[in-house]
This record gives C-alpha cells, structure tokens and sequence, in this order.
C-alpha cells in the first residue's frame, strides 16, 4: 500500500553503498556506487530533490524523461506536496512506467524519443502550464548530483581511517567511470572532483555517442537516431552545461556495446546482488576494459529500473541463466540519509568537539574461505545506525581473530517515509504492521537462499516482530533486548530510564526483571525523546545542549543509567550530558553478534572472544 509521505524531511536522498568487487575479478581495488538502492531506483533523485526544495507546493513540475528522471521526480514532487506531469517517450519499459505511477506521477506517451518528449513539455511550461524541469542541462539538478561523489568521497576516506591497520589508505579513487547520457552526472563528477587528480572517464553507448561527436566537432551536434538496450544513455544531443563542461578539460569519452553491457550487468548480480538497468552497468563496463587492476577504481552503478524479462534476457546473453542472488558475503553497507548539500557534521553532545560523519562505509572484500557462521543483517531500518553496526562488527571480529572479517549478507529494506515515521510515533496500525512485516519476510529469504545462520535487526522498535516471523526457519535470532539486560546486570543497574521511539517504549519489549526496573518517560518527555531520535536521524544534534539532555534523563526521577532504546540514538553513546552512563542498545547487539559469529565455527588456532564493550561510562 502506497500513502503520501507526511512530511519531506523523511524522503531525502540516501547515502547509497560502496560495494568492493576486486578480489575475484583479479583487481586489488574496484569498487561500485550502488545507485540502484537510492530513492526511485536511480541517481535522479539526487538532483530532482535538490530542484524542487527551490519551489513551493501546488506546483506542477513539467518534465520529459526516459524514465528514472520521471520516477524521481514524481517520488519527490509526491513528498513536497507539488504535482509531476512527465512526457515520456512510448518505448518506456513498463517497470518505469509502473513505478512513475505509484508515486502519483502523470504520465504523457509521445510517439518519439526524448527530443519530442522535450519539445512538447517546454511548450506546455511556456504556455503557463506549469514549471519546466530539465533531466540533466540544470545546474541546480546537476548541483545536486554531486553529492554522490561527496559522499563516495567520504565513504573511502572513513573506510580508510576505520581499516587502516591492514594497509587500507584513507584516499580518494585513482579512477572513476560515469554513465553519460546527457552529461548531468558526469558535470557534477567535473565539479567535484575535476581538480583532485582523479581520472575521470565519461562512458557513452555505442548506439549513441553524442557527447564524442560533439567534442570532435567543437559544438553541440545532434545524432540523426539513437536506439538500443541502455534507454538512460539514449539522447540525441547532449546538455549545453555538460558539453561546456567536458569541452573545458577535454574530457576522454569512451563506448561500450551490448556484449559488454551483459557481461558487466550479470558480473553485479553475481559478485554482489546489485540488479543493474543497462545504462546502470555501463561504467562498470569500461571500467572492466579500460582499467588496470592495480589501481583503485570507481564505477556509478546509476539505476536499476529495469523490466524482469529484459534483465532476464541479458543474464541469458551473458550466460548467466541463474536469477538467484549470490551465496556469498555481498560486502554491502546499508541505505543512510544523506543531507544535501553535501555532508554535514553535526555537533555530539558530550563531545569535545564536532562528531565526524557517519556515511556508510566502504567494506573491503573478505579474505577468508571456509565454512563458517554467517550472520544476516537487516539494513536500512535505523539507517546510519546499521551502517556503524557493521562497521564496529569488522573491527572487533578483526581484533578477536588478528585480521579475519565476520561473513555478513545485508539485506536493505526499501522503507517508506510514512512507514518509519508511523513507528517512530507510535501511530503504525494494523496496515503498517502488513507492510513491514512482507519486508521483513522477503529479507529473511534473502538470507535463507544465501545460507545465513542467524539474523539481526538493528532496530528496538521492529525487534519484536522477528520471533513470529523466524517460525519454521533454520534462522536463528539475536536477541538484542537480552543483550541490553545482560549488560544492565552485568554492572547492577538497578533502575533505568528508557529512551526510545513510542512504538518501542510502549510495546512492553523492555520488562522489570532479574533486579532491573525500567522508568518510562512520561508524556512530555516522550515527546522530547521523540525530537531527539528525529534529531540523530537527519543529524542535527546542535538542537540538544548538555541541559537538555540532563533534563531529560532526570525526568522520571533518579536512575542509575539511560538505555538508549532506538539505535538512531547510538550518536549518544558517548556523550556525558545525561548525568548517569549511557548503556547503548546497538552496542549491545555488535557485542552479541561478535560472540556469537566467534564461537560458531572459529577458525583453527584462533582463541575465544575477547567481551566487546558495550558501553561507554559504565563504571561507577
């Protein structure tokens, strides 16, 4: 069931994974941006949520796309309250057209491609129809776009800073491949990176080539037709921004073909689970030709809206037959929100200066072989949270075992706004649970067909629906709520204020017992709990000072620690602003799945665990 988003604050772009694919396809270091897990399927969103935050709600946007600039601008215009009408060329495959209607978009067939499409929106934005949004020749789209690469920036340099004993450089990619249709992403990869010594390599289908030739001729031409497998890559001519762009550093162009698209599209599927759209697989395709293994290289996976019987059919060519995902570790970091512009570093309370970011990692491939437990994560539920979960997972299953990494499958649940938010506020009815729980199902079939052992959902609030749902599986579960009271045990709290979502402080998931009561805030307070979580979850803890917070932990009399009880508050775990010690509810879950991942199946010669910390300050 599809609602309209309640607010725009919960439907901003994601921080999409860094996949690393090296290891066997005999590259040192070749990683992927994984488009195909942002908003509408695509990078689009970018860029379209950046151009309609400039214009006011009621308004109709007016645009021609051939597909994933039409899907995220109805997604975006749905959630600022503003109304898309998309011309679309009458060759769309269907599973854009499809997803452009669920999100509530108007949909215009034009027999032609997308200069017809474009001709005939401007005509209608000209006679006062509405407002004309141009796919890639916006310099606020393209603005937008660049926080993919910000991000990515980010993303290796925290990979890094957090691997750096073994031997990881915390360094921007030597080389990055772009998708160019027309030219949009590639500019923003100029702008952004066009003077940090990245090669930047722009890829075109051999079907439509149009930024070349107008390179070589020093103008804009346009091709007489365009046709092929990669809709997204298909345009006629290119923007005057991009071509102004790459004209100005003689920006290197190269094409790939059909066989080379179907080569790289089964080779993501495969090695990582990623379901690439053709002009998605395009980077990754000349970056398998163009490229040398010895270099550290990144290639935009840019969507992957894509119908299943042409995704099938290209499998087929590559003579990739099996639709299954792969059966081993995919190396995945997980879906968080990612501010535009760029990424912020807000303020942690407790801390003595500004927190650093917590975009999701880069997770170097795993070197071992080998039998062992595996471990299924459920990504995308407490967003950044998961993202940290993962990353603290590695670091101490590489300290307890001198350099070995844990085997993770991670699976990403594609959440609505409305339906975070209904949990967040404890207003989820019956029609939530339905949707959250078919997620959650089709999560633990991902993990069941990739052979995981056991599962962990790094969210207090949905914690309680995995028992029923684990019935009649050979999953196990981790049970995070028990590993909150061991811990609360462990250092003789005897009574502890609970700070969590509504739906998690009033479900009962937390109960008195083994010496230990749990103080709920009562309803001011929860309200203030609640603005704090929203708060960890866009980032902006500058709105909680030290009195605030002290105020809070006081509110239901004395206690002896707080529980953070929703993983979005993990950026608290350090802080000292509460008066008492801080027991954070992930930590406990990174403490549980490293024992458990460690004594399962450990390696010959490696000792038992040493406990991770699951707290910061505990002693009393």
């Amino acid at each position: 069931m599809l609602r309209l988003a309640p607010s725009p604050t919960g439907a901003r772009p994601l921080t999409t994974p860094l996949v690393r694919l090296g290891g066997s396809l005999g590259w040192r270091e070749l990683f992927v941006k994984d488009e195909t897990k942002q908003r509408s399927g695509a990078f689009k969103y970018r860029g379209v949520w950046r151009r309609t935050g400039l214009l006011p709600a009621g308004t109709t946007l007016i645009t021609a796309s051939t597909g994933n600039h039409a899907c995220a601008l109805a997604e975006a215009a749905r959630a600022r309250g503003q109304h898309a009408r998309i011309h679309v060329p009458a060759t769309t495959p269907r599973a854009k057209l499809d997803r452009i209607a669920a999100m509530g978009g108007e949909i215009v067939p034009v027999d032609g491609g997308y200069d017809e499409c474009e001709a005939l929106a401007r005509a209608e934005a000209d006679a006062g129809a509405g407002v004309f949004v141009h796919s890639f020749d916006d310099p606020e789209i393209i603005a937008g776009h660049r926080t993919l690469f910000r991000e990515a920036g980010e993303q290796f340099r925290t990979a890094g800073e957090h691997f750096r004993e073994a031997g990881e450089q915390a360094a921007l990619p030597d080389a990055v491949y772009v998708p160019l249709g027309g030219g949009g992403l590639i500019t923003a990869a100029i702008r952004q990176w066009g003077a940090a010594g990245v090669r930047i390599v722009g890829v075109e289908y051999d079907g439509a080539p149009a930024m070349r030739r107008s390179l070589a001729a020093g103008r804009r031409i346009i091709l007489d037709r365009v046709s092929g497998l990669p809709e997204g890559l298909l345009v006629r001519r290119i923007g005057r921004h991009p071509f102004d762009a790459c004209h100005a550093r003689r920006q290197r162009v190269v094409t790939v073909d059909d066989a080379e698209l179907h080569r790289a599209m089964a080779l993501l599927w495969t090695e990582a689970g990623i379901r690439a759209e053709g002009a998605g697989a395009a980077a990754l395709a000349a970056a398998l030709r163009e490229g040398t293994p010895d270099e550290r290289a990144l290639a935009v996976v840019s969507g992957g809206n894509i119908d299943e019987s042409v995704w099938r059919e290209c499998l087929a060519a590559a003579g990739r037959h099996h639709p299954d995902p792969p059966r081993h570790p995919w190396n995945i970091t997980v879906n968080t929100t990612s501010p535009d512009p760029g990424p912020q570093t807000p303020a942690r309370p407790g801390a003595s200066g500004p927190a650093r970011p917590h975009p999701a990692p880069a997770i170097p491939a795993n070197p071992d072989t080998g039998h062992r437990a595996r471990l299924g994560l459920v990504g995308g539920v407490g967003p950044i949270a998961t993202s940290d979960f993962y990353l603290r997972l590695v670091s101490g299953h590489r300290r307890a075992t001198g350099g070995s990494y844990p085997d993770v499958v991670t699976h990403s649940l594609p959440l609505p706004a409305d339906l975070e938010h209904a949990f967040i506020t404890g207003t989820a009815g019956p029609g939530h649970r339905e949707e959250i729980d078919a997620l959650l199902r089709e999560a633990l079939d991902v993990f069941e067909r990739a052979g995981s052992d056991f599962v962990a959902l790094p969210c207090n609030t949905l914690h309680a629906r995995l028992p029923d749902l684990l019935r009649g599986r050979d999953l196990e579960w981790i049970d995070m709520v028990a590993a909150v009271g061991r811990t609360l045990t462990r250092n003789r709290y005897r009574r502890v204020l609970l700070l969590g979502t509504t739906s998690t402080v009033r479900s009962g998931l937390y109960r008195d017992g083994d010496g230990v009561e749990f103080a709920l805030p009562q309803a001011a307070a929860q309200r203030e709990a609640e603005q704090l979580v929203l708060a960890c979850l866009e980032g902006d803890l500058g709105a909680f000072p030290a009195a605030r917070l002290r105020a809070l932990a006081a509110s239901a009399g004395p206690v002896d620690a707080v529980v953070l009880a929703c993983t979005d508050l993990h950026l608290l775990r350090d802080s000292t602003d509460f008066g008492v010690p801080v027991v954070d509810s992930l930590s406990c879950l990174v403490e549980a799945c490293t024992e458990r991942l460690l004594t399962s199946h450990r390696p010959a010669g490696v000792p038992a665990p040493a406990p991770v910390p699951a707290l910061a300050g505990a002693a009393r």
